[in-house]
This record gives C-alpha cells, structure tokens and sequence, in this order.
C-alpha cells in the first residue's frame, strides 16, 4: 500500500499498470426493457443553462495507449476477462432500452428522494421490516417508483405513481388506495408520513440508473462497442436536462423534515450533499469516458439532440451546474469528498475557470473545515502521526481514500500532491494503527 506514493503507477488489485488518472470501475482499475413511449418533450427541462466557458475538446482522463492496454487484457488475462463479463453483466440490460425509453425512465426533481421510509416501518407489519436491515424494502426497476415490504410482499404505494407523474402530478383522482403517495408520502393514523415514493426514487437513483450509466461508459471504454456509448449518452443528457432542478433540500423527506422544524437547510442535488459528492464524480467521469463518440464524422446522435447540442447540454447543465454547486455548498462532503469531484470535473470540463477552481483547491481559506484549502488542511487538520482531526478511525482514513482521487486529478493540471511529506504520512497513519494484521 505504501507504493501508492508513485504518482505514476497505481494499484489495480492483482496487477499494476503505468497511468495517470483513475480508469473505470474494477477493470480499469486493472491495466428491464421498458414499455414504449412517445418521443415528448419530458417534464423538467425549463430553465436549462447554457455554456459559460469555450467547449470540450477532447477527452481528459484516458490515454489512448491506456484504453488499447486494458483491451488487450481483456483479450489476453482470464482475470482482466472476468472483470471485463462483469462489467458487460451490468451495461448489457440497459441496451434493451431504447433512447427514448431511456429519457422518459429518468425523472425530474418533482419525484422527491428520501433515504428511508418511516421510522414506523410498514403499515402492514410495522418494525418488524427491520429484522431485514436497516434499508429492508425491496426495490423493483420495473417499476421504479414502488416498494414491497420483505415481511409479507405486499407493494406500496397502492395508487399508480408514475401515471400520477405522466399525467402531471395535478389529478387527484389517481391517488387511489389505502395506502396513496403523491411524491410526498402517505400519512399514517399517528401522523407520520410514509415516503413510499421518494424512498424507491433514491434508491433507484442510487442503485440503478447512476450505476447504469458508470456501466455503460465503462463497457464502451472496454469494448468499443457504441451501443453502450449511445444509451450511456442518453441517460446523462437526460440527467443534465433535469439536473439544475434538482434541490434536495426541497425535494426530500429530511429537507421537509428540516424545514417542519426550522433546522439548517438539507442541501443536495439528487443524493443528499455528501452522497452528491460521488454521484457528480461519477457522471462526470462517464461524460469523459464517451466523450470521444459524440465528436468526429461518426458522432453519435439522438433523435431529439445533435451531438454538438448533446455535449453543450452535458457541460452546461450537468458539469458547470455541478461546479457552481460544489461552489455553493450544495454539494459537499468530509474533508477531500468535494475537492476531489471538483478537480475531476475541472479536468474534463478544460476550459474557462479550470485553473481557478484548482488553485481554489490549494488556497482557499477563511470557510469551514470542510472547505478549507489543502495548503493549509494539512497542518491545521493534520495531526503529526499523519492522522486526521475526524472522529474515528475509520472517518479519518476517509482521508486516504479521497486525497489519493484528488491527487490523481490534480496531477491532470501539473500539481503533484504527492511529494508533500504530509500527504505521504497520511498514507502511512492508517497502517501504523494495525494490529494483528486487521483490528484498530
């Protein structure tokens, strides 16, 4: 672990392989088909930005020689070849959809989000759910927007959300049931509310259509197969189209819950600001990952968008959204959650105020701890033995994870991280806490 002070080489599990930046998913960190619909404009797109800074160019995180080496892997290693069928296992149901099937799956900021239901469980069997988890409801992707209870399978909510949500969220008659949701949770006999709706949506958002899309990038950098690059395409502009609406603070059970009692906003996009951290990371790494099949004579197109007007609205509304975001706190996490999404995002985007953003990373002070520049983090927040001011052992190795993401992107703009003797001490303080091999 300790060689992970080379900048140049990086760790792929069970074999090293010379790169600068992060790949994709296990491999490269080696070397449900819908019902039809009509092709209308989605709900959730009013409002949409345009580009502050020049274009993309070309992608940022990937080398060529890079991508040629993971293929031939993949070719040549059974190990590099099972990863390779894992990542296809998770891209290849997604390519059952169509475009536009794709575009009308992904919702806008009207569906809240919440991470759970009810501290009150189910309404049939009440705390019993729990015996299976502290998250027990069943998610079901073809229906996105239901849950059926582990204890006695029944679904909830009993109305049919998603033609409420077709329809415009405005006929009431369709909340039909014992059990209806709007988007904003059935209330129980006691008063609490049940966020059906919203907790399927998260959960969702978290566990399916985010996760699709790394799939799909990762499959197209893998395979070269287009289809992947098409889908993954459609879902992140799609995603960009409805980004600048989302505002979890206003769009979730804590942020109502927060409001009810007039607590500091809850602020996010689509994930709470914490989680937002990695899924911005995410989408953005999946825009650089295809970005080369939405340039050229071949460029991919879909049917409602050009590929210049593809790129425009994923850098627009989706990137620089992000940024500006990042920029006001909306998105935010542990120390280094935040800058590292930032400075991945600096990176793809390339132009305009890269630059700034990156020094901002080194020199900003005067905020909160979170916020707080690397230059001066490192000794104010630092401790001697390399180990961070967080609350645990494991907080604190958090450090870790996120400064080695963030040295990798900074290294992208020239800064090398990892020749400051405090970082390379960090790296360090969390063996040095072993015991036996594996105990704190």
């Amino acid at each position: 672990m300790r060689s992970i002070h080379r900048r140049d080489w990086w760790t792929f599990g069970w074999f090293r392989v010379e790169r600068p930046v992060l790949l994709c998913g296990s491999l490269l960190l080696m070397a449900a088909a819908a019902p039809a619909q009509t092709a209308s404009q989605p709900a959730g797109t009013a409002g949409l930005r345009q580009r502050m800074w020049p274009p993309k160019t070309s992608r940022s995180l990937l080398r060529d020689d890079r991508i040629a080496r993971a293929r031939q892997l993949c070719r040549a290693d059974a190990r590099a070849a099972r990863v390779l069928r894992a990542t296809l296992s998770r891209a290849r149901p997604w390519t059952a959809f169509s475009d536009e099937q794709l575009r009308q799956l992904l919702p806008d900021g009207r569906v809240c989000r919440a991470v759970d239901v009810s501290f009150e469980g189910c309404p049939v069997h009440g705390t019993a759910v729990f015996k299976f988890g502290t998250y027990p409801w069943k998610l079901d992707p073809a229906h996105p927007y239901t849950l059926t209870c582990p204890v006695g399978g029944e679904r909830y909510p009993s109305n049919d959300f998603e033609a409420f949500y077709r329809g415009g969220m405005t006929d009431r008659s369709l909340l039909t049931g014992p059990y209806p949701d709007d988007g904003r949770g059935w209330r129980s006999p006691s008063g609490e509310k049940h966020w059906f709706v919203a907790h399927a949506c998260h959960g969702n958002w978290q566990k399916s259509w985010i996760p699709a899309v790394v799939a799909l990038s990762q499959a197209y950098v893998l395979t070269g197969e287009r289809i992947y690059a098409q889908r993954a395409a459609a879902m992140l502009d799609r995603i960009a189209e409805v980004y600048p609406g989302m505002d979890y603070n206003t769009q979730s059970r804590l942020g109502e819950q927060r409001a009810e009692r007039k607590g500091t906003p809850y602020d996010g996009k689509i994930l709470m600001k914490i989680w937002e951290t990695k899924v911005f990371r995410d989408l953005v790494e999946s825009y650089d990952r295809i970005f080369d099949s939405l340039v050229g004579d071949q460029a991919i197109a879909l049917s409602w968008r050009s590929a210049a007007d593809i790129r425009a609205n994923i850098e627009a509304n989706l990137v620089e959204e992000g940024i500006d975001a990042i920029k006001a706190s909306k998105i935010r996490g542990n120390f280094g959650m935040h800058q590292s999404a930032l400075a991945v995002a600096a990176a793809v985007r390339q132009t305009g105020e890269a630059p700034r953003l990156i020094e901002g990373i080194l020199t900003e002070t005067g905020g909160d701890i979170a916020g707080e520049g690397l230059n001066y983090a490192l000794y104010n927040f630092v401790f001697k033995d390399g180990m961070p001011n967080e609350s645990s052992p494991y907080y604190a190795s958090t450090w870790v994870d996120q400064m080695a993401l963030l040295a990798e992107a900074m290294h992208l703009a020239g800064v090398d991280l990892y020749k400051l003797p405090k970082l390379r001490r960090m790296f360090d303080a969390p063996l040095d806490l072993l015991c036996a091999g594996s105990f704190t």
